[in-house]
């Protein structure tokens, strides 16, 4: 029997949580399909990738490494997450268009694997896009804005599909949230109502939502609940949410040390509540039934929001104090319907993000026939 190669690039080994989720949810979604596939990963800390998800992962910077790792794939997988944007620099577009075109001179197919999109303004970026991804295999997008903005950068042959996060095809059935107790325990938890909070810098934040968020969570305290505060990317995410727990007393922890993304579900699936600006602490609130507030600095935040069920507080852009603060107790003082209500939202997108891995798995067989 022929054992296929999936090779998949992406954002991994930069020790973000949410990309890490992304992985593994690739990862199991495409073996749920084919268990025999090989799926191999480049990464920017190889050894770290490896020891994580147990499969081979190989340098993303050395050009050569890439090269070589292509030829022995049946196959090239982009994603998932916002990989084309161009607003910090136009290295990132340059970069993954440029293992796109390897692919290609190599006649592998490509998948764009529930791809974000953008922001996107350079002219030049824009074009390069239109010119590398009308000849690949398939594009899957996160959301209906990614695949608007693909179609009015001018992408258009290939199928373009609007599904789902690859991580909320993650099977929930490993999940223990006796796992996720005791890593609260280890951090002095006490056993009361938990909120686990996901927050990160945003500097051109036009509102103090630092202050908007311990306010807050002020009020949450005083209803009895104790905050966690879950860096889901280490160490970026630790000094915001120092910044905002030095105001909220003992009833507020930061878990310091970098956790995996596994013990990240076990954590979030043992709390009774999640308030993200992360996007990958809305999905796996979403994923795992547990109720979510969101605040957003990002389209991709107000986006999932909207299709999951998960009421946003607010934004970087536009909050208050009282909208933030009303949002946050209603939805604590009304979890089981915070939960119904995501529930609908959260199983179509389920069955989407499976449906991506079954169409890579078909384009994958058919090519090995042709």
């Amino acid at each position: 029997m022929i054992v296929a190669t999936i090779l998949i690039a992406g954002y991994y080994g930069f020790h973000n949580a949410g990309d890490d989720a992304v992985l593994h949810g690739i990862i199991t979604s495409l073996r749920r399909y084919d268990p025999t596939v090989h799926c191999r990963v480049l990464s920017n800390q190889p050894r770290h990738t490896r020891a994580l998800f147990r499969i081979p992962a190989y340098d993303r910077w050395n050009p050569w490494t890439i090269i070589r790792q292509l030829k022995k794939a049946d196959m090239l997988v982009m994603g998932g997450g916002g990989l084309l944007q161009d607003v910090t620099s136009p290295r990132s577009i340059l970069y993954y268009l440029g293992v796109v075109q390897m692919a290609k001179w190599l006649d592998k197919p490509v998948v764009f694997y529930a791809q974000g999109f953008g922001p996107v303004r350079r002219p030049l970026s824009k074009w390069l896009i239109r010119r590398t991804l009308n000849d690949i295999d398939l594009i899957t997008v996160r959301d209906e804005g990614s695949r608007d903005d693909f179609l009015r950068t001018g992408v258009t042959r290939p199928p373009l599909l609007v599904t789902a996060d690859p991580a909320m095809a993650i099977d929930t059935s490993l999940v223990d949230a006796e796992m996720g107790r005791a890593i609260l325990e280890r951090h002095r938890v006490p056993a009361s109502r938990v909120a686990v909070v996901s927050v990160r810098e945003w500097p051109t934040a036009k509102v103090p939502y630092k202050r908007i968020f311990a306010e807050g969570l002020k009020r949450l305290i005083e209803g009895g609940w104790h905050v966690v505060f879950l860096p889901m990317q280490h160490p970026k995410d630790l000094r915001p949410s120092r910044e905002i727990a030095r105001h909220l007393g003992p009833a507020a922890t930061v878990i310091e040390t970098p956790l995996t993304v596994f013990d990240i579900l076990n954590v979030i699936k043992a709390a009774d509540m999640v308030v993200g600006m992360r996007l990958h602490s809305l999905i796996l609130a979403a994923l795992l039934s547990v109720p979510a507030v969101a605040f957003s600095y990002d389209q991709k935040i107000e986006r999932f929001s909207r299709r999951v069920g998960i009421p946003c507080a607010g934004s970087t852009q536009a909050a208050d104090e009282e909208t933030f603060i009303h949002t946050l107790l209603s939805c604590s003082e009304h979890l089981d319907e915070a939960r119904a209500a995501m529930m609908p939202g959260t199983k179509q997108m389920q069955q989407l993000a499976l449906e991506t891995a079954r169409r890579t798995i078909e384009i994958l067989h058919n090519r090995g026939k042709a």
